[in-house]
């Protein structure tokens, strides 16, 4: 969970979080993920590791939408 500290000059100026900060790009997902706006918020994850692509697929409720699934929190935390 992000907290209000997280955003502090002290935390965003940190060397390990800019690290991080410079792997992370962005891409806009195009008129699939445009089309189902407003009625959601369509993203997507991918993470490249060491031991391969971790992809969300798409997602049209991510976590902090009302209209979130909150099983599918349960069912990454088992």
């Amino acid at each position: 969970m992000l907290l209000p500290d997280d955003f502090s000059s002290a935390s965003l100026t940190d060397q390990t979080i800019k690290t991080l900060m410079s792997k992370i790009e962005f891409k806009h997902g195009g008129p699939e993920y445009d089309s189902k706006y407003p009625e959601g918020i369509p993203s997507s994850v991918q993470i490249e590791t060491q031991k391969g692509v971790f992809d969300s697929g798409f997602v049209m409720f991510p976590p902090g939408h009302a209209k979130y699934d909150f099983s599918v929190t349960n069912q990454i935390l088992s």
